[in-house]
């Protein structure tokens, strides 16, 4: 019983979550939880779905390079057409496709960078400020009111 309400408290939680920090990821094992369930098939279509995007957009950028050199005539047209979009549309276009590859970016950026790097001073520095117990201003003075008391 004690054990539980010396974690239930601030300082306990402070403590477990710097023990939690100090762990190798092969000691953190234990305390990940394990499901084991199928994947449907609707799971597996919507994560078929969801690879598509990017190779299409790769696939279409060659296409156009290729394109003119294969027909120029209807590159011409087609180029024409493309001149008729308003700008706001092209924007709007353009701004779809960069959030997408930004993101994606984004994404492969954190999953690379180590998130328990204590190489650094300031990382080093933050995980030393964890350890020490928070200061706590006697000298203030708030008036709790009874109703909460």
């Amino acid at each position: 019983m004690e054990k539980t309400r010396s974690s239930m408290t601030v300082s306990g939680l402070v403590k477990h979550l710097a023990q939690m920090t100090k762990q190798t990821p092969s000691s953190r094992q234990h305390h990940t939880i394990h499901t084991h369930h199928q994947i449907s098939t609707w799971d597996r279509g919507i994560d078929s779905l969801n690879r598509l995007p990017r190779p299409l957009m790769a696939l279409g950028v060659i296409a156009l390079m290729a394109w003119p050199a294969i027909n120029p005539r209807t590159f011409a047209e087609a180029m024409q057409s493309y001149t008729m979009m308003p700008d706001w549309l092209v924007q709007l276009v353009m701004a779809v496709v960069l959030a997408y590859f930004v993101s994606r970016t984004v994404e492969k950026i954190r999953e690379k960078s180590p998130t328990s790097d204590t190489s650094s001073p300031r990382v080093a520095a933050s995980t030393e400020d964890t350890e020490q117990p928070p200061v706590v201003n006697r000298g203030a003075t708030r008036k709790i009111p009874e109703s909460q008391t």
